[in-house]
């Protein structure tokens, strides 16, 4: 299974198909989980910086939206219309609760 990207230069044309261009390579989602990125993100935070700053991601199935430019965050936390996560949201389940003493 392939997952797809799509990328975009900033958060306001996230929301425009037209402004939207499928990028070449491998989906961020999937990067930014692997094992060699949690020993060392920068390099790969920078990268996406630069190249991907506002991607859509259909990584392991679940559609997801990542912005990686301070000034793309603060945009995207400002419009809580274009970006939110009500109703999509994910649930894992009833979690035992931590004893207070261990």
């Amino acid at each position: 299974m392939t997952d797809t990207v799509e990328n975009t230069h900033t958060v306001e044309e996230a929301d425009s198909a037209e402004n939207v261009e499928i990028a070449e390579g491998t989906d961020p989602g999937a990067i930014l989980f692997g094992h060699a990125v949690a020993r060392s993100p920068q390099a790969t935070y920078d990268h996406l910086r630069r190249t991907c700053p506002v991607a859509r991601s259909d990584f392991a199935g679940n559609g997801s939206v990542y912005i990686s430019r301070y000034e793309d965050v603060c945009w995207a936390l400002r419009h809580p219309e274009v970006f939110t996560s009500e109703g999509d949201g994910l649930t894992i389940g009833e979690q035992p609760l931590i004893p207070l003493q261990v």
